[in-house]
C-alpha cells in the first residue's frame, strides 16, 4: 500500500477514470452480440457450451428447482436470507412514491404525476469467481416492491445445467417469477434483443464481469440499464480512535472480492498510516484469498495522510467511491460534507459488510466515480414517472399567448399556429 500526502493524491490520483473495456473485451462482446442477433437460441446454446461448459436444451429453470434449492439450504442460511429480505422490503417500501400527485401551476392548468412500474425486468446474478445470493435479494425484492409484473433472474449455469443452489434459494425467497440459466454478455444480449426462448425486456440490472459490463454499455438504448458496473471500491477515513487491525480487516473485506478491487485509506497521521499498513500485511499473509488480496490491497491500495477535515473531504470526494466508512469520532461531521459516495457507513460499529447483507439498504451501488451523479439501486430504478397534462379554456387564455411568443422566437410557426387557432 503506497502512502501519499493529500496534495500528492489530489494532484496525481485525484480521479479514477470510469472503467473502460479493454479492446479485446469490446471486440469479443461485439461478436457475441452479433451472433445472438443473427442466430438467437442456437447462438446462446453454443456460447453457453463454450463459456460455461454445459449443453442446455432449455434455458428456463423450472420452479421445482427453486423449491428444491430452498429445501436443501441450511436452516441458518434460510433464516439469514429471510431476515435480509424482510429488511430490504421494509426499507424499499419506505422509498416507494405515492401513486399520483396533482399540481396546478396556473388556474386551468393541471399536471398529474404518476409512478408506474416497468412491466418486466431482468436481474443478472454473477456466477463466476463468487456467487452472491445477497445480490439476488437486493435486486429482485426491490423490483417486487416497485410492483414490476414479471421479475426475471438470469445467472450462469453450473455443470448440472442450473444456476448455483444459493442463487436459486434466494430467488425462491424473493418471489422471482422466472429464472434462466444464462450468463455472460450473451445473457444481456438475449434479454435486450429477445429470442425464441428468452423474452425481450425493457431493462436489465445487476453486476457482472467485464464482458457483462461491456454488453450493457453496447446495448444501452436497446435495453435500459442501471449502470455499467466496475470493480468494487471502498474508502475509509480512520482517526486515532480506530484500531489498526480493525481498519485492516475492513479494507481486506472489500478487497477480497476481486484483484481489481480498489481501496483507499485516509488518515490524519503518518504513524497511523504505517501501523495500518503493517496490520494489513500481517492479515493478508494468513487470509484464504491471499492471492487476490496481495494484488488488490497490498499492491494497488492507497493510503493518504490528510491532517484537516477539508483535505479529508476533498480526497474522499475526488475518489467518489462505491462505499465510504467513517471510523472516527462524530462521523456525521464528515458525512454531512460528502457529495460523492454510493453509501456511507457511520462509526466503528458499522462495517460495510452489514450493508452488503442485512441492514436493508441496497448494495448495488454506483462505481467508477459514477457516485458523483448516480444513486444506489432502489424502487425508482424499476418505475417510470408518467406525466399527464390538461389545460381548460381559462388556462389556455392565460398561458397560450406566452407559448406563441416563445414559438415565434424559436422560428417554429406551426407550434405558434396550433395554439393561436385554439385561442380563436
Amino acid at each position: 500500500m503506497r502512502i501519499l500526502t493529500a496534495t500528492e493524491f489530489l494532484r496525481q490520483r485525484s480521479t479514477i477514470d470510469p472503467v473502460s473495456a479493454r479492446p479485446e473485451v469490446r471486440d469479443a462482446v461485439e461478436r457475441i452480440v452479433g451472433s445472438v442477433k443473427r442466430d438467437g437460441d442456437s447462438a446462446l446454446r453454443q456460447l453457453t457450451e463454450t463459456f460455461d461448459g454445459v449443453k442446455l436444451k432449455e434455458f428456463k429453470v423450472p420452479k421445482t428447482a427453486l423449491e428444491k434449492a430452498w429445501k436443501r439450504t441450511p436452516a441458518a442460511l434460510q433464516k439469514a436470507l429471510q431476515a435480509a429480505a424482510k429488511n430490504i422490503r421494509t426499507y424499499q417500501m419506505s422509498l416507494k412514491p405515492g401513486k399520483k400527485s396533482d399540481v396546478s401551476p396556473r388556474p386551468g392548468v393541471k399536471i398529474t404525476t404518476e409512478w408506474r412500474p416497468l412491466p418486466a425486468v431482468a436481474c443478472y446474478a454473477p456466477g463466476g469467481r463468487a456467487i452472491y445470493p445477497s445480490t439476488v435479494l437486493m435486486m429482485c425484492v426491490t423490483a417486487k416492491v416497485a410492483g414490476v409484473d414479471k421479475v426475471l433472474l438470469t445467472s450462469p449455469p453450473a455443470r448440472d445445467g442450473l444456476p448455483a443452489q444459493p442463487i436459486l434459494a434466494a430467488a425462491h425467497i424473493a418471489g422471482v417469477d422466472e429464472v434462466y440459466a444464462l450468463g455472460g454478455a450473451q445473457a444481456v444480449a438475449a434479454f435486450a434483443i429477445g429470442t425464441a426462448s428468452i423474452p425481450r425486456v425493457p431493462k436489465i440490472v445487476g453486476p457482472g464481469n467485464a464482458y457483462v459490463a461491456e454488453a450493457k454499455r453496447q446495448l444501452f438504448g436497446t435495453i435500459g440499464i442501471e449502470s455499467v458496473a466496475g470493480p468494487t471500491e471502498l474508502a475509509i477515513f480512520a482517526d486515532e480512535t480506530a484500531d489498526p487491525a480493525l481498519v485492516a480487516v475492513d479494507l481486506a473485506a472489500q478487497a477480497e472480492h476481486d484483484p481489481d478491487a480498489r481501496t483507499l485509506l485516509v488518515v490524519p497521521h503518518v504513524d497511523q498510516a504505517r501501523a495500518i499498513q503493517q496490520a494489513a500485511e500481517e492479515l493478508v499473509r494468513g487470509a484464504a484469498r491471499n492471492a487476490i488480496l496481495q494484488t488488490s490491497l497490498l499492491e494497488q491500495g492507497l493510503i493518504v495522510v490528510a491532517p484537516s477535515d477539508a483535505e479529508i473531504v476533498a480526497c474522499l470526494d475526488a475518489y467518489a467511491p462505491e462505499h465510504v466508512e467513517l471510523l472516527c469520532k462524530k462521523p456525521e461531521r464528515l458525512s454531512n460534507q460528502l457529495r460523492a459516495a454510493g453509501t456511507i457507513f457511520l462509526g466503528l460499529g458499522t462495517p460495510a459488510p452489514l450493508g452488503d447483507y442485512t441492514t436493508g439498504a441496497n448494495h448495488v451501488l454506483p462505481t467508477g466515480r459514477s457516485a458523483r451523479f448516480a444513486s444506489p439501486l432502489s424502487v425508482y430504478d424499476f418505475m417510470r414517472m408518467v406525466v399527464t397534462q390538461k389545460v381548460d379554456g381559462k388556462g389556455l387564455a392565460d398561458i397560450g399567448p406566452s407559448a406563441i411568443e416563445i414559438a415565434k422566437a424559436e422560428g417554429l410557426s406551426m407550434h405558434a399556429e396550433a395554439v393561436r387557432r385554439r385561442l380563436k
